[in-house]
């Protein structure tokens, strides 16, 4: 169960990859594939039982997607704090079902955070249960 949370971040950062590639974004592509592959990893971490490495697996991906989202977030206030009074007015934006590409980005960065927490702590709390199955 705790492992569906790691399959839903993943597929919402292959969405905003696959947006990202459309979008001709190549260069941020790849961090995308990287946090895909991390929500995999992350659901097979959290599976029952929570224990040694895998538990040690599931922490740092985490806190890795954690960082991941504090350094975006800050390169976007720079980039705005910086370069948007001075930049030229914005083109006509492509949209993908009504929304502009760094929106599924940031879908999948940040959404994809809160279910990895949420996932991590689920996987914790139910830890001292005994095994089922």
């Amino acid at each position: 169960m705790t492992g569906l949370f790691g399959i839903a971040a993943s597929l919402l950062t292959g969405i905003a990859a696959i947006v990202a590639n459309l979008d001709f974004d190549a260069d941020i592509v790849p961090f995308f594939v990287a946090l895909t592959v991390a929500g995999g990893a992350h659901a097979w971490a959290t599976s029952t039982p929570l224990r040694g490495g895998r538990r040690i697996v599931a922490l740092g991906i985490t806190a890795a997607w954690a960082v991941a989202g504090v350094w975006i977030g800050a390169l976007l206030g720079m980039y705005q704090a910086m370069c948007a009074c001075s930049r030229p007015p914005p083109a006509v934006e492509l949209t993908y079902l009504g929304l502009p590409a760094t929106a599924y980005q940031l879908i999948g960065l940040y959404g994809g955070l809160l279910l990895i927490i949420a996932g991590t702590r689920l996987a914790h709390r139910r830890r001292g249960e005994p095994e089922t199955g």
